[in-house]
Parts: C-alpha cells; structure tokens; sequence
C-alpha cells in the first residue's frame, strides 16, 4: 500500500468524528480520494485481505455506510456521494460533514482545526453533506477562473482560487 501522506500548501487534512478510527486524521493530495465506509466483515468477505487501490481508505462503521469520493481541486473540496445515484456537493472546511452516517471534517493543511471540532462537536443543525438518501443540489463547478466560496476554498493569496481573501478567510 503506498503511503498517502503529504506536506504542502495544497494538502487537505480529513479528520474522522466518529467510527472506530474517530480522531484519525489523514493528509490527502489534490485529487481524488475513495472513501471504502462498511462493517469490517464486508471488506473481507471471502477471508482474504482486500487490494485497494493507493487513492483509497477503508473506514470500517457498523452501519449506514456510505461509499464516496473526496475530490480536491484548486484549493475546492468537493463529496461525490456513490449511492444508487452519484451526487456531488461542495464539502466546507473545519464544519462536520455527514456522509450516511459516518462524520467527518476537512481543512487546509496550513491552518488550524476549528476549537469546535477538536472538542467532539456534534453536528446538530449543522450543514450536512448528502447521504445516498438525500438528492444534491447540482454542483457548480469550483475552478481557479470562477470564484469559490471562502468556506470552500484557501484565500485567493494562497493558490488563487475566486475571490476569496484572507482578511475573509474563517478562523
């Protein structure tokens, strides 16, 4: 298995809220990243350890698992739900996300998490990402030449990305 883990401006850091590996954090690359979310028995129905390709994690969670892919891209988090049908939706920094029932957080590697996340935040109310149940809105497309929304996106000083600025940028 080659080893994910990255430095740089551009990484992402993937912080879980829960399931087994809660508090497990992985720095993710630009690009895209599967995310494996099942009981552990799945993974390894037939008594043999899995091949999963570099690009993926397994997150074992005992139900309302979610297969789904972390796609990072000019400084922009994007979750492509993998349901009956694929949805795709803009993926907040330092805000839990909801994927079925597993519950996780991103940030930019160069910044902190927020204090809320940190301390075992419950995402009452919070935004959610879609689960396979729940239709996306359609997603606009995240680039450098359109603006990003700042929650989305590093500060426009950073890699370029919209409009966003530091002064604008969440702490």
């Amino acid at each position: 298995m080659e080893d994910i883990n990255t430095s740089g401006r551009d990484a992402v850091v993937v912080r879980l809220l829960n399931s087994p590996l809660r508090g497990c954090e992985f720095t993710l690359q630009p690009g895209k990243t599967l995310f494996l979310v099942g009981p552990e028995s799945a993974l390894a129905a037939d008594g043999l350890p899995p091949e999963l390709p570099a690009d993926s994690l397994f997150v074992p969670l005992a139900e309302g698992g979610v297969n789904f892919e972390l796609l990072l891209d000019n400084g922009c988090a994007r979750l492509r739900i993998l349901g009956d049908e694929v949805t795709e939706s803009e993926a907040p920094f330092n805000q839990p996300l909801s994927v079925g029932a597993l519950r996780l957080a991103l940030r930019p590697q160069h910044l902190p998490w927020q204090a809320e996340i940190l301390n075992g935040f419950e995402p009452t109310g919070a935004p959610a990402a879609p689960s396979s149940a729940t239709p996306a809105a359609p997603a606009a497309p995240c680039s450098r030449s359109a603006p990003c929304a700042p929650s989305h996106c590093w500060p426009q000083e950073v890699i370029g990305c919209g409009t966003a600025s530091r002064d604008r940028w969440p702490s």
